[in-house]
């Protein structure tokens, strides 16, 4: 779980894992490409929102302690979401 959890909340991963179709997401969420950083900001918030779902499941599943083992920049991004 250790893996999949870096996998999931590394800085690196929040936005740029599979940047092809993050920049596609972002334009879409925008309505175009004008508006593409609106769209990050969007995809970002997306992103912060997979996160708290995915620790409050190990929450319910038994597993608080997961929470912990993030890294304090991925700690930084949970607790300030995106406001557009």
């Amino acid at each position: 779980m250790d893996l999949a959890q870096t996998g999931l909340v590394s800085p690196e991963q929040q936005i740029t894992a599979a940047p092809g179709t993050s920049e596609a997401m972002a334009i879409l969420l925008a309505g175009g490409v004008k508006n593409i950083d609106r769209g990050y900001r969007k995809l970002l918030e997306i992103r912060r929102r997979q996160m708290e779902e995915f620790f409050h499941r190990c929450d319910v599943a038994g597993l608080p302690e997961r929470r912990e083992r993030i890294t304090p920049e991925v700690r930084k991004f949970l607790e300030h979401p995106i406001v557009d």
